[in-house]
């Protein structure tokens, strides 16, 4: 299973951008994903989505990072060497729509089988994954953002509790 955050420049996957996916394979927690990209050429960018996830429009069209195509290409190279690519989070349904229409952007046509069969929601809905955000100086200027909700309680609401092996 796979927690995942996707933050975009908007609320729809095909008019709007990714601009970070981070994610967490909580088979092996201490195994997880985190890129930021600019946004397409020509996608919407809302003053409110910036608002909510903390990027600039700087930062959001910033020649310098990636572009989408390259930023999803890697989380699914990533994801496929998770045992089960199933999505948890938040709000999974909106994170898959975005990595769905971004890989379709890139020419990527296997997403929907990287993805799994189900999505489970309901056991994180309280959940945020992105639950605490430190800021940095990252490579290159580029700054950074951190997920930051505790594994253990994420484990917790997927009733996972602590039967985690420790070999």
């Amino acid at each position: 299973m796979i927690a995942v955050d996707v933050e975009s420049t908007g609320t729809e996957a095909n008019k709007h951008s990714i601009l970070s996916v981070g994610a967490v394979d909580m088979s092996n927690p201490g195994r997880f994903f985190y890129e930021e990209c600019r946004a397409w050429e020509g996608a919407k960018i809302e003053d409110e989505a910036l608002a909510v996830n903390g990027f600039s429009r700087e930062e959001a069209i910033d020649s310098k990072k990636q572009s989408e195509a390259e930023l999803v290409h890697k989380f699914i190279t990533w994801a496929l060497e998770t045992p089960e690519q199933t999505f948890a989070g938040q709000n999974p349904s909106f994170d898959r729509d975005f990595l769905r229409e971004a890989a379709q952007r890139a020419g990527h046509t296997d997403l929907n089988a990287m993805i799994g069969a189900g999505i489970l929601a309901e056991a994180l809905q309280h959940v945020h994954v992105r639950a605490g955000v430190a800021r940095g100086g990252g490579p290159n200027g580029i700054t950074t953002r951190i997920n930051a909700a505790p594994v253990e309680h994420i484990e917790g609401c997927l009733g996972l509790g602590d039967h985690r092996s420790n070999t």
